[in-house]
């Protein structure tokens, strides 16, 4: 039998993670592409609330609606999954939950992200930003894609993920712009990653602008000698190669940190999830255009397919990006250490406090967790003190007036007592 002694829990609907190591009284790290519900800035919101990734330029009532109307929105269409959630737990002998984020108090949370490509936000020290995480080594090129790449100067890589579909309208359109865009010489050749599966969602046939008819299973079966569909794809490899100008994705977190790191610009099609956050985010880091799949047309991708290309704010964007995303990629090491530092001061835990009721998290990272916490929240955010000082520099701006009063009306007694003497 597996006894673990540590939980790796990522936060995203992964609740019987943190339960078991909850049960079983050991600690556990989180891991999260996004800062978002671990901490709240005013600032920054997202498009699940229909709002922006950055409000620093929007209006006072979309600040205002995103930030008390739109999350209680959200929050009253959640409860009755959440109440449903719950009665599910209660089934197998689980107490309730009060919120999603209960079992994160006090736990170590490390956010896959960096600065340059996150909106800034203040974190506390229990959430560690450490991404990008990349791995030390990517496949190689396969030989049919490394040929392919070195006779196409200018090449476009497609990939949109691996669980999530567009319609069939739609990827007629990609496969029409993809056709056009190759013969109007913008770019000289595409590699479509992860198609096979999708086989059966395009249309049989693709009519171009100009009224020709091309049959899809000729693209397939890699008829067209600029056009490279392949069911996999080393996608760090093809997007390292100097031949790589483009990557069109669908914005998942880690096809984005490879392209920055590789240095390679981005048109994105963000279908759900955290995807059209992601896609905003590079937009305004200036690295990437953003196509929206309920109106996907072929001209706007064309456009957008030229304008990445020879944008020289773009390329300097990029190139910004690139340098930050291979700095902050070491930062995995550090992850790595703080997670042995969990492992070690839980053994020391169990060695050295017996209390079964004491809280291991609040143990194991006390050094991390702020002071503010213990104290409550009068007098952790310093309500008390600064009542206090409030009272007193009202209490001696009332004396001020006071005095100022009293002396203006002295002043005033004494010139009516003159002006009396002297009609005496």
């Amino acid at each position: 039998m597996i006894k673990p002694d540590l939980f790796f829990c990522d936060t995203v609907n992964n609740e019987p993670c943190f339960d078991v190591a909850w049960l079983m009284k050991k600690p556990l790290v989180g891991i999260s592409t996004s800062p978002l519900g671990l901490t709240h800035t005013p600032y920054r919101s997202d498009p699940i609330f229909g709002c922006k990734v950055n409000m620093e330029n929007e209006s006072f009532w979309e600040r205002f609606r995103c930030e008390f109307i739109s999350p209680l929105q959200f929050l009253w269409s959640f409860k009755s999954s959440f109440d449903n959630f719950n009665k599910v737990r209660a089934g197998y002998g689980l107490p309730s939950l009060k919120s999603p984020f209960e079992r994160w108090q006090n736990s170590l949370f490390l956010v896959d992200n960096f600065f340059g490509y996150e909106t800034p936000v203040p974190l506390p020290p229990l959430y560690q930003e450490i991404g990008p995480v990349l791995p030390d080594y990517f496949p190689s090129l396969t030989p049919d894609i490394e040929k392919f790449l070195e006779s196409h100067k200018r090449t476009m890589f497609v990939a949109l993920g691996s669980f999530l579909f567009l319609s069939s309208e739609n990827y007629g359109i990609l496969l029409q712009s993809i056709i056009e865009v190759i013969e109007n010489n913008i770019i000289d050749g595409v590699i479509w990653a992860n198609i096979e599966k999708y086989r059966e969602s395009f249309p049989s046939n693709i009519t171009l602008s100009d009224g020709r008819t091309i049959s899809t299973s000729n693209l397939f079966d890699n008829k067209n000698s600029n056009i490279f569909m392949t069911s996999f794809a080393p996608q760090f490899s093809i997007l390292n190669h100097t031949n790589t100008k483009i990557f069109l994705s669908h914005s998942g977190s880690g096809s984005i940190y490879e392209s920055l790191y590789a240095g390679t610009p981005l048109l994105s099609l963000p279908i759900t999830y955290d995807q059209p956050g992601n896609a905003e985010k590079l937009e305004l880091a200036g690295v990437a255009l953003t196509l929206d799949k309920t109106n996907l047309e072929v001209k706007d991708i064309l456009n957008k397919i030229e304008k990445i290309l020879n944008d020289e704010q773009i390329r300097i964007n990029t190139k910004r990006l690139k340098t930050l995303a291979m700095i902050n990629s070491k930062r995995k090491y550090r992850a790595a250490d703080l997670i042995e530092f969990t492992l070690y001061s839980s053994v020391l835990k169990q060695k050295n406090i017996n209390d079964e009721n004491y809280n291991i998290e609040k143990w194991l990272f006390k050094e991390l967790i702020t002071p503010d916490t213990r104290m409550g929240l009068i007098r952790g955010k310093y309500l008390d003190v600064y009542a206090a000082a409030l009272t007193i520099v009202i209490s001696i701006t009332l004396l001020i007036i006071f005095i100022i009063r009293k002396l203006i009306y002295i002043k005033l007694f004494k010139v009516k007592e003159g002006d009396k003497d002297k009609k005496d």
